[in-house]
């Protein structure tokens, strides 16, 4: 009995702490995301605080960085919330063809067993597929956050972010939200006689 009560005490805080981990890392990557959108212009940077608008704001920091730095229009913003998106929605779309392969079974006969697997690996490469662009398109756009906020750190923090997980990149994008060090000087407003300034 005394081994049951422990175990139950010792899977209560196993999870307590998994979901202390994620809050924090939600906290601390939301609030990074939001500054370095605020202080570099980019419109609505509280939606660094939403799940998909996260991505969003992440697309558009390093598509503001591809633009000032080489004069290229990317569209990562788009794609990484397009991707993200299919990566929420295909799983639903994946059970309900499972749910309608096995209704089915029974009017096929012999061909339901090929028709589900057929359904269920072209399912599976689609989804692997979108689910390995959706990471790359995420991490190429965190290495131009970095390049933008810290460049001679921004191959140690992209591996961080890759090896480590979740809790290390929102570690680091907590670090690096008040850092501007790759992004060129922005000029500065010519002070107009008789303002002062102001």
């Amino acid at each position: 009995m005394e081994f049951l009560i422990g175990f139950f005490l010792f899977y209560i805080v196993f999870w307590f702490a998994i979901l202390g981990l994620c809050i924090l890392q939600y906290v601390l990557q939301g609030y990074g995301l939001y500054t370095m959108a605020r202080r570099r212009g980019i419109r609505n940077p509280w939606l660094a605080w939403i799940p998909l608008g996260s991505s969003w704001v992440l697309g558009c920091i390093s598509d503001q960085y591809q633009y000032v730095t080489k004069g290229v229009r990317r569209n990562k913003r788009k794609l990484l919330v397009g991707l993200s998106v299919a990566v929420m929605i295909l799983p639903v779309l994946f059970v309900f063809f499972m749910l309608v392969a096995m209704l089915l079974t029974e009017s096929l006969g012999g061909w339901s067993v090929l028709l589900v697997l057929l359904g269920y690996f072209g399912w599976f490469a689609l989804l692997s597929g979108l689910g390995i662009w959706c990471s790359i398109l995420s991490y190429l756009a965190l290495y131009d956050l970095y390049q933008s906020a810290e460049p001679k750190n921004a191959v140690p923090f992209l591996l961080l972010s890759i090896f480590c997980g979740g809790i290390a990149q929102a570690v680091v994008l907590f670090l690096c939200r008040d850092k501007d060090d790759g992004m060129p000087p922005r000029p500065v407003a010519p002070v107009l006689p008789g303002t002062d300034g102001l």
